[in-house]
């Protein structure tokens, strides 16, 4: 499985992030962390820890790029999204006969 490329300034973002999700400073402080409040206030709760936040923060943003993929496909994963998928595959089928 590949490696997802996310813009250089989330580096700088999720450093900060991290300070702020072990109490070394205040995400009010910092205006760049403004889009991610509503995450921050999601996640805040868990068991955040100098050892563990690195591999912690990085599986929460795993999940939510995860969510962006699934958004982001043209056939989504729902009985809907499924439903039109079968159909497409089954038009592309006979198309081909």
């Amino acid at each position: 499985m590949g490696l997802a490329v996310l813009p250089a300034r989330l580096k700088d973002e999720l450093t900060l992030l991290e300070k702020c999700l072990i109490n070394e400073a205040d995400i009010n402080d910092y205006e760049s962390l403004e889009k991610h409040k509503d995450w921050f206030e999601e996640i805040k709760n868990q068991e955040w820890t100098k050892d563990n936040v690195k591999d912690q923060l990085q599986y929460e943003l795993t999940k939510v790029f995860v969510r962006v993929l699934e958004d982001a496909g043209v056939f989504k994963l729902d009985e809907k999204g499924k439903k039109y998928f079968i159909e497409f595959i089954e038009e592309a089928i006979e198309g081909e006969e």
